[in-house]
């Protein structure tokens, strides 16, 4: 794998358009967003400030490079419990708006957006492995995100069979854990928007509430969209 030391400016520029530098920035780069702020446009995100940065300076010629003088462009997003990294020359819409000091701490690795600045974004392949717990036994003391539990979702198998009919959108999913535990979890649009945790008696109940129910009756989704009033856990009770 390629690797990048920031120096400085000019130095990062000529990494950026260098054969190794277009390597790194391939290996961190995982996909196009959603600019919010303009529907149709997107923006590319890497998997650390340091190539979005030089992703932005490969992509640009001298010329605007000039043209743009002190300003620049950079964002966060979470996707999956990981954090991904987008920058660009110009002061553009959707971005945090920064100068050059602020672009160089990106390619110093620095990622300093504030958290009310930071969009969450579903749908990218991002490592799930590295977003998930140690463990899959919850600890309410250290809830997960609603990013982890997705995660977890994707990747685990499932106590009860996801159903063929959706709830007004609503996704309802139901995964083992330890312990005879479960998650529920309820996705709208794909993205995930609640979950909840039940333990060995409150999952063996909601397996006997669906127990006769076909997948393709709806009744099945309103049951295990319940099960969420039976779990001693949800993510709704995090203040």
């Amino acid at each position: 794998m390629s690797t990048f030391n920031y120096i400085d400016f000019d130095t990062s520029l000529a990494f950026a358009r260098s054969d190794e530098g277009a390597n790194y920035i391939n290996e961190q780069y995982v996909g196009e967003t959603a600019n919010q702020e303009y529907p149709g446009a997107f923006f590319s995100v890497y998997r650390t400030p340091q190539a979005a940065a030089l992703a932005a300076l490969a992509n640009c010629t001298d010329e605007e490079l000039a043209r743009v003088g002190d300003e620049f462009s950079v964002a966060t997003a979470r996707c999956d419990g990981i954090l991904l990294h987008s920058a660009e020359i110009g002061h553009n819409g959707g971005m945090t708006h920064t100068d050059l000091e602020g672009f160089a701490s990106f390619l110093e690795g620095n990622d300093w957006i504030a958290l009310d600045l930071i969009n969450d974004i579903y749908g990218l392949e991002v490592d799930v492995a590295s977003c998930k717990p140690s463990s899959l036994k919850f600890n309410p003391a250290e809830p997960w995100s609603l990013h982890e539990a997705r995660a977890i979702a994707a990747d685990s198998d499932e106590a009860l069979c996801s159903p063929s009919l959706y709830d007004h959108n609503a996704r309802p999913q139901v995964v083992k854990l330890d312990d005879g535990e479960a998650m529920v979890i309820i996705f709208n649009h794909g993205a995930p928007v609640k979950y909840g945790i039940l333990d060995a008696a409150g999952l063996e109940e909601l397996r006997e509430g669906v127990r006769d129910i076909q997948l393709a009756d709806i009744d099945y989704c309103l049951k295990l969209s319940g099960g969420l009033e039976r779990c001693y856990y949800t993510s709704y009770q995090r203040g």
